[in-house]
């Protein structure tokens, strides 16, 4: 099974382990809809599962992003929804992804923040979703372009580009470079 596939196959399985989490309203775009998180944010330490489940409905909710599909990137992203490893150093991926959400593609001077803070961790990775998703023109549409935030299958082009755009990724180039066979409209366009 080639990268995209394990993405997909592990975002399904972390989607029906989080399909419990809030619902998710229209209204979270605009910060009609607001949580508030009692969290013990010691140096080093992880928060409890449950504050961390907290923390990611609550910046989804700021970003008009669904809650499940972020859970399901921290799920994919770090199985154990950890900031720090049990030294109490940020976790860090062998291709360089730090912390909770594994984050890649940063500013050099974010990355000591990104080590060191959660919030501001968690806040990144939903930011790069809701961009994905409402501001990106490169990446496919379903549905004609008419995609809804409400349903959660219109996100699978912004959860895929979560980590680049990368030939390894793309529903469009194969990893030789040559595009696909089938054009990108005729296979993910919905009723």
């Amino acid at each position: 099974m080639n990268q995209l596939g394990k993405i997909v196959v592990s975002g399904i399985a972390a989607l029906m382990l989080v399909v419990w989490s809030v619902p998710f309203s229209a209204a979270a775009k605009t910060d009609q809809k607001q949580i508030s998180c009692k969290v013990s944010t010691e140096a080093g330490k992880n928060p409890e599962y449950q504050e961390i489940s907290c923390l990611l409905s609550a910046a989804a909710f700021k970003y008009g992003v669904p809650p499940e599909i972020v859970k399901a990137v921290a799920t994919t992203e770090n199985g154990g929804w950890e900031q720090f490893n049990s030294n109490g150093d940020a976790v860090i991926s062998p291709d360089g992804g730090i912390g909770l959400m594994q984050i890649t593609n940063y500013d050099s001077k974010d990355e000591k923040r990104l080590k060191e803070d959660i919030l501001f961790n968690i806040e990144t990775g939903v930011k790069m979703l809701a961009y994905n998703f409402y501001n990106r023109t490169d990446l496919p549409t379903i549905n004609d372009g008419k995609n809804s935030p409400m349903i959660l299958e219109h996100w699978y082009f912004a959860v895929m580009a979560y980590n680049g755009t990368k030939p390894v990724n793309s529903p469009t180039v194969q990893a030789t470079g040559k595009e696909t066979r089938m054009p990108i409209k005729k296979r993910y366009s919905t009723r």
